[in-house]
């Protein structure tokens, strides 16, 4: 399992690619999660993620910090 560690800031940054499913953590800020094709505008509608456990993926997602930053970390599901 491929794990990485992502600062976010108030701009979007991919997340998934379409193709692959992960398994995110929040660790201390709420989160805004988007599922589009290209990374969302200002006034794009997104889901509000509280710090905690989720599943995102295969389709293509972008996070971005709520307000200030934001810390998670993002592993890649291995399929069984």
């Amino acid at each position: 399992m491929t794990m990485k560690n992502m600062m976010l800031d108030n701009k979007w940054q991919q997340l998934t690619d379409g193709t692959k499913t992960v398994k995110l953590q929040i660790l201390n800020m709420p989160v805004r999660y988007a599922e589009c094709n290209t990374a969302p505008g200002d006034s794009s509608p997104f889901f509000t993620l509280q710090p905690g456990l989720y599943e995102a993926g295969p389709e293509i997602s972008y996070v971005r910090a709520d307000m200030q930053s934001a810390f998670i970390v993002v592993a890649e599901k291995i399929a069984p």
